[in-house]
This record gives structure tokens, C-alpha cells and sequence, in this order.
């Protein structure tokens, strides 16, 4: 069957190659002619205007005339898609379905010489190298796929009976060859076991240094507030441009943080505040929580930077409870010494009794009785 189909294409080829090619040289003829005349009118234009005139050399006139010989060969035949359909003049006529990927397969053409391959069975097309892209996922993430129209329960069971990819059969197969065979083998670089596989990416040299967004914050800080530098560093971060964004944050949390003293000062009107490190980095981790939320993030999406506290947030944006805790540290320490110094032994030691409950945090009730002016607060 197959043969007998092969030979009456060659049949048909035959009978119709000498016309195509018959008219084609005409045309080429003609062509050529056309082109002579042309050539030597520019000849006499150029000689009278003195002027330099590009004019085709033989070899591209006769490329041109193979290619125009091989268009004709190689031309399919026109073709066009009509249908009938009842006249009606109401307004709600139905439309008819237009699928687009079925007039795709319609109007596909094979022209001879690729119709002759794939009846004698050779290949049309090949790949050099012939290699296939490997799918990855992160662990116990493969992916699932079904329609929109699916039953939601048949999804769910689909997603409960996937058992492998061909990410992990890939691993598998290395089981008998060299490369990683499991999760934790990619992991591990050197012999040491990576935090994450961003981490050992980085180990193994395949992503950037993050030196140069180290240097663009510390250059915007001078000539930017805190609040810019923190909206350079959150776009840095919504857009993936740090390999390791935990590192650029230890190398510019100062920057980062330039105006949050000033503006706590500013909004609890207490002028003497004084906060700790790990206060300020919480009040600069919520400005930039704040400018990704904005931009429809989060510092969740990383999981090695650290979160905000909400709780401490609420407590560090509390003016009453600022008032009541901030006090100059260093002169109550000088003025507990001097007391300290001039207590009576009784004294002392019910002081070393409240501090010893105090710091094992047994939550006692003290009820202190003596004369007044005895200092007993």
C-alpha cells in the first residue's frame, strides 16, 4: 500500500514538474531581459549625471533566478474555505463556532518534496543535541495537572496519587551513575548540608554576588532618608535581584534604619527616647514590611529574613507605655549605687530576697511595714 501510494505521487510530481519549471524559465526570461534594459538605461543615466549607480552584478541576478525557480516548485495551490447558511434577519442569529487551532490543521500544506519524505519514512526535521528539558520542583511540590471544569474531588485524588515526577525518577536512575539521588544531595555542597538551595547555588558559584546591591544602598544612603534607601532595598527584594537577601540586610541595616530614632522621637513627642538595636532593626523590618505590602508582597515570601513582631510593634507605637519606660538608664544607675552603699544590713537582705524571686520569676507578693522616712521604697 505504502508503495503503491509512493509511486503515483512520483507519477503526479513527474507529470507536473516540467510545466512548473517550463513557465518558471520563461519567467526567469523575461526577468532577465527586463533587468538588462534596466541595467543599461542606469549605465547611460550614470554616465551622463556622473553619479555612482549600484547596479546587480550576474551572480545576484542569477541567485535571484534560483530562487525564483525553487518558489514556483515549491508553491502549493491556492486554496479557500466557504459554507452556507440560512438567511435570517432576527437579531439573536447564532454565530458559528470559530475554532481557531482546527483552521490551523486545515489549512496546513505539504508541498511535494516534504510529502515524498514522510511517505518513504525519512526524517523531515531533527534536534542537534537531541536532549529533552528536565522539569524540577521543590520537594513534595510536583506538579498536578487538570481543567477547569474537573471535578474538585478528582483533582484533589490526583494530587494525593502522584507518587513521582520525572524530576525524581531522573534521581532515581542516578542511582547507578553519577549525579545527585535525592533532595539532600543537592543540598550539599562540599560535603556540607546547605540551609536552602538558593544557599547552595551561591556555594557553588552559579549566582551573583549580591557586593554590587551592597554598594548601590550604601551610595543611595548618601544622598537619601531611611524611608528611600528602605524602598530601594523592598524593590531589590520584589524584584529577585539578591541572591541573599539575609547578607545584604547584615551589611545595611544601618542605612536602612537612619530615621527611625528621629521619627519615633517625632511621634511620641519624647525627645530623650532611646532605642536598642533590636528595637530599631523591628521598627525597620515594619517600614519594609509595609512598602512590600504596598506592592502586593511580603517579607514572608523569604524565609531567611526575619518577620516583624506585631505584638512589639503595637508596644514600641504606645505613647503612654514610652513615657513610662523611658528614662536615662545610666543616671538610675548611679543613683542605685549610692543607695545601694547606704542600706542596713535588714535592708540588704530583703532586697537580695525580692531580687532572687525576681529573677527565678516566682511572681511573689512583698508587703514591706516600717516607720515613715525609713526608706522603704
Amino acid at each position: 500500500m505504502r508503495a503503491s501510494i509512493a509511486i503515483e505521487v512520483y507519477q503526479v510530481l513527474h507529470r507536473a514538474i516540467p510545466e512548473i519549471v517550463t513557465e518558471a524559465v520563461r519567467a526567469m526570461e523575461e526577468s532577465l531581459v527586463g533587468k538588462s534594459s534596466d541595467k543599461e538605461r542606469k549605465g547611460k543615466e550614470t554616465q551622463v549625471e556622473e553619479e555612482e549607480v549600484y547596479v546587480p552584478s550576474e551572480d545576484e541576478e542569477e541567485a535571484s533566478s534560483i530562487k525564483y525557480l525553487f518558489k514556483y516548485i515549491n508553491k502549493g495551490l491556492d486554496r479557500a474555505t466557504i459554507y452556507f447558511s440560512k438567511n435570517d434577519t432576527q437579531a439573536d442569529v447564532e454565530q458559528p463556532e470559530v475554532d481557531e487551532i482546527k483552521k490551523i490543521y486545515d489549512f496546513r500544506y505539504l508541498y511535494a518534496s516534504e510529502a515524498a519524505l514522510r511517505i518513504f519514512g525519512y526524517d523531515v526535521h531533527y534536534r542537534m543535541p537531541s536532549v529533552n528539558r528536565l522539569p524540577f520542583h521543590l520537594p513534595v511540590q510536583e506538579h498536578v495537572v487538570y481543567g477547569a471544569d474537573d471535578d474538585l474531588d478528582n483533582a484533589l485524588d490526583k494530587v494525593k496519587s502522584v507518587s513521582s515526577s520525572m524530576f525524581t525518577a531522573w534521581m532515581k536512575c542516578n542511582q547507578k551513575v553519577e549525579g545527585p539521588k535525592s533532595f539532600k544531595e543537592i543540598h550539599t555542597v562540599n560535603g556540607r548540608l546547605q540551609p536552602s538551595f538558593r544557599d547552595a547555588c551561591y556555594t557553588l558559584g552559579l549566582l551573583e554576588d549580591d557586593q554590587e546591591c551592597i554598594e548601590a544602598i550604601e551610595e543611595a544612603s548618601n544622598s537619601l532618608l531611611g524611608h528611600g534607601v528602605c524602598t530601594l532595598f523592598a524593590t531589590m527584594l520584589s524584584t529577585d535581584s539578591l541572591s541573599r537577601p539575609e547578607h545584604v540586610w547584615i551589611n545595611t541595616w544601618k542605612w536602612l534604619s537612619d530615621d527611625i530614632l528621629y521619627n519615633q522621637r517625632r511621634l511620641l513627642n519624647s525627645p530623650e527616647l532611646s532605642l536598642t538595636k533590636d528595637q530599631i532593626k523591628q521598627l525597620t523590618f515594619f517600614k519594609i514590611e509595609k512598602i512590600l505590602l504596598r506592592n502586593n508582597s511580603s517579607l514572608r515570601k523569604y524565609k531567611t529574613m526575619p518577620f516583624p513582631d506585631a505584638e512589639y510593634i503595637s508596644i514600641a507605637s504606645n505613647s503612654l507605655i514610652h513615657e513610662e519606660v523611658s528614662y536615662n538608664q545610666n543616671l538610675l544607675k548611679v543613683e542605685f549605687q549610692t543607695l545601694f552603699n547606704s542600706i542596713t544590713h535588714e535592708q540588704k537582705n530583703v532586697f537580695d530576697h525580692i531580687m532572687m524571686d525576681v529573677q527565678q520569676n516566682k511572681g511573689c507578693v512583698f508587703f514591706v511595714c516600717d516607720f515613715g522616712g525609713t526608706v522603704k521604697t
